[in-house]
């Protein structure tokens, strides 16, 4: 039993430097540009317009969720709100979809997509071993145009 604690005590460690690998992998990444994001070279008013819209996107989606929950909760009269919310993401999912055609949105290389899924995978091991994972800084899957069009939720 001893050798099982000293074992899990030494997978949590290895697991914890390795997270802290993959962080820093993560910041060079970012600060090549790897990790995609806005295009510099796009006018700023395109910029502010698509950042604009993802936070709408983002707001709806929520509200999206807030109703389901409700819903699955029984609570009545939140069909035509979540009616609403849904054509809202569904309408902005499209003008984002349109936008990050036109290159103002760079997607992230698929090594950052790599590295961010074994982060995740990582954190979510930590946790399921009962680490307290609070103090690790968390961090979102980057948006893609495909997990748009999938329906992300950041």
């Amino acid at each position: 039993q001893t050798t099982q604690k000293i074992n899990f005590k030494k997978m949590k460690e290895e697991l914890r430097a390795e997270l802290n690998d993959i962080d820093e992998d993560i910041s060079v990444m970012i600060k090549s540009g790897s990790a995609g994001g806005l295009n510099p070279d796009f006018p700023k008013s395109l910029q502010l317009s698509f950042m604009s819209n993802l936070k709408k996107y983002h707001a709806h989606n929520s509200a999206l969720q807030h109703c389901k929950q409700h819903i699955k909760a029984g609570k009545k009269h939140m069909e035509k709100p979540m009616k609403y919310e849904e054509s809202q993401v569904r309408n902005l999912q499209g003008i984002l979809l349109r936008s990050m055609t036109t290159g103002v949105w760079k997607d992230p290389c698929a090594a950052y997509i790599k590295k961010m899924q074994k982060r995740t995978d990582i954190v979510s091991s930590l946790k399921g071993m009962g680490e307290n994972v609070e103090s690790v800084p968390k961090m979102e899957m980057p948006l893609t145009f495909d997990n748009l069009l999938l329906g992300y939720n950041g």
